[in-house]
């Protein structure tokens, strides 16, 4: 079927107008993104990093213990169309191995249940239980597609869901805010650029920021990309994806 049809945004204050577009569309777009343009002009955007339109990006991109994730059927979908030859070499309720090869060489991955129950996964009622040859599957996908062909995930740092969930969370305990200044934290997105200590802050300034962004030229664009770049150092980011999402690549 040809993909002439496809409607994709080609600058990003097209994104944030799709973006207020489909933030009531109920039905089809996930629910934790109803109500939040801005949410969803994240999601498209980190999509279009990895070669994916609008609508698949918000179907296969989910927010997971504060990251965004993959699901393990996108990430088998972006190898194969960089060129990845997929093969199961076996794939039941207690065992999955997977076999990857482009190029004259190969990798193979295996998951069964006892790394599964060895790393906590199986005790409690859950997918696990219920559906073990998909999850064993879905594991072995992502494992092998970090390990094998990471170009086609836009690098390794990219995990499935259920491998998110699975991360225990780094907690820095400074003082004991109320529950009121917790939420208000990790929620808010700083005014400045100087105040951005995180990645997920940096993409939200970045995103709220949009069409300022868009209108620099000259030296102030020259100046906006400096800026970028000395935030992406400090935080120990690659700022190549951060001037991307910016739209100040040289």
């Amino acid at each position: 079927m040809s993909n002439s049809l496809a409607l994709v945004p080609t600058s990003v204050p097209e994104v944030f107008r799709l973006a207020e577009s489909l933030a009531t569309s109920k039905g089809f777009v996930p629910a934790q993104y109803i109500g939040q343009p801005n949410a969803i002009a994240a999601c498209i955007l980190t999509g279009a990093e990895l070669g994916m339109g609008p609508m698949e990006s918000l179907r296969e991109i989910h927010v997971v213990q504060g990251r965004p994730t993959l699901s393990a059927g996108a990430m088998l979908a972006r190898a194969i169309r960089a060129g990845v030859r997929v093969e199961w070499v076996c794939s039941t309720s207690t065992e999955a191995t997977l076999r990857l090869s482009r190029d004259g060489s190969s990798y193979e991955q295996r998951w069964d249940i006892d790394m599964a129950k060895r790393a906590g996964l199986t005790g409690k009622t859950g997918p696990w239980q219920t559906y073990p040859d998909a999850m064993l599957r879905s594991r072995c996908i992502s494992a092998a597609v970090r390990a094998f062909c990471p170009d086609s995930i836009g690098g390794g740092g990219l995990y499935a869901p259920e491998e998110a969930e699975s991360i225990p969370q780094r907690v820095e305990v400074v003082a004991a805010p109320s529950a009121t200044a917790i939420s208000a934290e990790s929620t808010m997105i700083p005014r400045s650029l100087g105040d951005c200590r995180t990645e997920a802050q940096l993409r939200g300034w970045i995103v709220e920021n949009a069409n300022a962004l868009e209108a620099l030229t000259g030296a102030k664009r020259g100046a906006a990309r400096e800026r970028l770049q000395s935030a992406c150092a400090d935080m120990q980011l690659d700022a190549g994806p951060i001037l991307g999402l910016a739209g100040l690549v040289e």
